[in-house]
């Protein structure tokens, strides 16, 4: 526990870059618990279990990536923007995105 009821749930960064910060930018929950980040300057999304282990990192063609979304009902894909390359890219990730209301 952290001062003022704060707590660190995972780390998702690894490296440092003298170039721009590295961070956690966008996010998204799947149906099987883990949380997506994405790591603006790192280049990848980070997978966090419910514990907040990394569990996965995938891999962006650019070292930008800012946000991160699940697909239409039915299907296991994230879509990542990544500012570097300007583009939108496509994973299947094997789970559908946590419904956000009901």
């Amino acid at each position: 526990m952290i001062e003022g009821g704060r707590e660190d749930f995972g780390n998702v960064t690894y490296r440092e870059s003298e170039e721009f910060p590295i961070g956690p930018d966008g996010m998204a929950l799947g149906e099987d618990g883990n949380l997506y980040v994405t790591v603006f300057g790192q280049g990848d999304v980070t997978v966090l279990s419910p514990e907040g282990g990394v569990v996965e990192r995938i891999e962006t063609a650019g070292s930008l990536p800012t946000n991160v979304a699940f697909g239409a009902s039915g299907e296991q894909k994230i879509y990542v923007t990544e500012n570097e390359f300007g583009r939108v890219e496509v994973f299947e990730v094997g789970t559908e995105g946590l419904r956000l209301y009901s």
